[in-house]
């Protein structure tokens, strides 16, 4: 019919999705972390890679949230 209809607007990760279950542990640099764990850094939550980017997860220089970060975590949310 040639009409276009408004689609619904993405919905950014919020604090509420880890609302009464807590954050999880705190990164610690040189951690065994596996794809999938998720961490605390600076009041965020992130997610470790799926491999091969899950190798960046632990090493120095990495930290969630930092430059070469997104190298290996995906952001989540406030936590």
């Amino acid at each position: 019919d040639g009409t276009i209809a408004p689609t619904a607007s993405p919905v950014a990760p919020t604090a509420s999705q880890f609302e009464g279950k807590g954050c999880p542990q705190a990164y610690a640099v040189g951690g065994d972390y596996s794809a999938g764990d998720k961490v605390e850094y600076k009041g965020r939550v992130y997610e470790c890679k799926q491999w091969p980017y899950s190798g960046f997860c632990g090493q120095a220089n990495y930290e969630p949230g930092t430059t070469y970060g997104n190298m290996g975590w995906n952001p989540l949310g406030w936590c």
